[in-house]
């Protein structure tokens, strides 16, 4: 593990034995801990998914787009409308972050070109 994942995973589980809707408060009108989760997702079906793979279906709905997206005439409805619980994120943000991890491993010059 390197060392960004590894400071990821410390933020994690701090996060994590926080009290009780710690990581949705806002600070100075930044997103909270976990819209920035929800975002690392969302970032990962844009980047990965859609952009290098082409898949249809890119995005998990778990994931939140950046602020505007749906002046770009996106159709938001397939995302959560509610916030899910803190407790699923890590678990999605893992999967997602194995998907890159897997995608970087197997990739070769000509690939990193295209």
């Amino acid at each position: 593990m390197g060392r960004v994942e590894g400071s990821w995973r410390q933020a994690t589980d701090r996060a994590s034995a926080l009290p009780e809707g710690a990581v949705d408060v806002s600070v100075e009108g930044e997103w909270c801990f976990s819209q920035t989760l929800r975002h690392l997702v969302f970032a990962t079906g844009a980047w990965l998914s859609r952009g290098i793979k082409g898949a249809e279906e890119p995005f998990h709905p778990l994931g939140q787009p950046r602020a505007g997206w749906e002046d770009d005439g996106v159709d938001l409805t397939f995302f959560a409308s509610t916030p899910p619980p803190y407790e699923e994120m890590p678990a999605v943000r893992s999967e997602r972050l194995a998907q890159v991890r897997e995608f970087l491993a197997s990739v070769d010059d000509a690939g990193l070109d295209e």
